[in-house]
């Protein structure tokens, strides 16, 4: 994950990042579409290291990044 200040597109997901969610935990291959919100936290639409399409809105489902 890179930082590049505050507000709206402050935090920017990169392959190689991990989420975890509900006990699930991740690694991000390939990213379609991904927004950060200050406050709210992520959206973003990825497909995993296995091969699967995967979308994650922080502020809904809880969880968190752990940054490569």
């Amino acid at each position: 994950m890179i930082v590049n200040g505050t507000g709206h597109g402050s935090k920017v997901l990169e392959p190689g990042d991990k989420i975890k969610c509900k006990g699930i935990a991740c690694t991000i291959a390939e990213i379609t579409f991904h927004e950060y919100w200050e406050g709210e936290g992520f959206y973003v639409e990825f497909r995993d290291t296995n091969g699967v399409y995967r979308n994650w809105k922080q502020w809904v489902d809880g969880g968190e990044v752990i940054p490569k």
